[in-house]
């Protein structure tokens, strides 16, 4: 280091003369040119405006129909919004046999209320305390399950054994090292068969605030986003286990909602209760409504009476479901003859997010 008149040090480096940057290893041919990057961005303006195009185009269609038309900014990207369509989807431009085929299923007798459901409900052989909890739950949300000891027996001798006893259903919980992680639904005598991966599983007692079910009480049962095909076919399958005349006075709720293939089960149960605030908020509403219409106030708004609410208090349990297969048969093995089956992996060749089957 070289004295510089007392100011203090002198900086490493400053002497240093920079390096030049190293040769490009790529041939001419391979590197990129700027009138290669102008013609890929000019195509990207392109497609860019011919999309926005057919947005102004769908968008003047609808007005002159006469349907509402959502601001561009207010429309949320999500995938649910970008889903590809599916030909399969009843009244979509798809499949409109779909309910004609649904009518003359291996389901259409429950529908009819000419065969009630009966269930068999079973595990592993060895089944750990927390699958036994979780069977307490079921039982508690099927009113026509009951529950039998496996033991050693294969899936062949208990579809045979339940189909003796007069059972409509065969519903197995399987289990690995950390639980309940299976579920297999058999129709009986004939099929179909589904197996569905099982996770995010809540047991009841592990649920804040949680109520308790009237035992033995049929639910109603609600089916939401299953719009393909494939996915009525799996929602009859589950609507197939519960009896078609529900118990309305119970006030018990099981919901069964199919969202990005993923199926999340939920059971509530609805209460009313009185509401000083709620009643104050509802004389203002109709005295407002009574003034406008220059009559009667009518009932009260959503048809409770005045002061009254109505509010959701879960029961348990909470689980998701994921369909693995879709067999024809009863037996759900390597050699059965299959519906549907899931690919192996989600990243797979030909894998797409925005394509979903049920």
């Amino acid at each position: 280091m070289g004295w510089n008149g007392g100011r203090g040090k002198r900086k490493r480096g400053r002497d240093k003369v920079p390096a030049s940057a190293p040769p490009d290893p790529r041939p001419p041919t391979a590197q990129p040119s700027l009138s290669k990057k102008k013609n890929t961005h000019t195509l990207f303006q392109t497609e860019k405006a011919s999309a926005r195009r057919a947005r102004q185009a769908a968008d003047a269609d609808a007005v002159a129909a006469g349907l509402p038309v959502v601001p561009r900014s207010h429309r949320q990207r999500t995938i649910e919004s970008a889903r590809e369509a599916d030909p399969t989807v009843p009244g979509a431009g798809g499949d409109d046999d779909a309910d004609a085929a649904a009518a003359h299923d291996e389901f259409a007798a429950y529908f009819a209320g000419d065969r009630p459901p009966a269930v068999m409900l079973t595990t592993t052989a060895s089944p750990k305390k927390r699958t036994f909890a979780l069977l307490a739950d079921i039982l508690e949300v099927l009113p026509a399950a009951t529950y039998y000891r496996r033991g050693g027996a294969s899936m062949a001798r208990l579809a045979g054994a339940a189909a003796r006893k007069g059972c409509t259903h065969l519903l197995v919980l399987n289990e690995g090292a950390r639980g309940a992680d299976s579920l297999l639904v058999a129709h009986l005598p004939s099929g179909p068969t589904a197996r569905f991966r099982l996770t995010s599983v809540r047991l009841a007692s592990t649920i804040p605030g949680h109520g308790r079910g009237v035992a033995g009480t049929s639910p109603e049962l609600v089916l939401a986003g299953f719009t393909t095909r494939l996915g009525g076919r799996v929602g009859r399958l589950l609507a197939s286990l519960f009896p078609p005349a529900p118990a309305f006075r119970a006030r018990q709720v099981a919901t069964f909602h199919a969202q990005r293939d993923f199926i999340f089960f939920r059971h509530h149960r609805y209460i009313f209760e009185a509401d000083a605030k709620k009643a104050a908020r509802q004389a203002g509403v109709r005295a407002a409504a009574v003034t406008a219409a220059g009559g009667d106030g009518g009932a009260a708004a959503g048809g409770l009476p005045p002061g009254v609410c109505a509010r959701l208090q879960e029961l348990g349990p909470r689980f998701t479901l994921r369909l693995s297969a879709l067999y024809k048969g009863l037996l759900a093995g390597p050699g059965a003859e299959t519906e549907w089956v899931a690919m192996r992996s989600a990243k797979g060749a030909g894998a797409n997010r925005r394509r979903f089957v049920l």
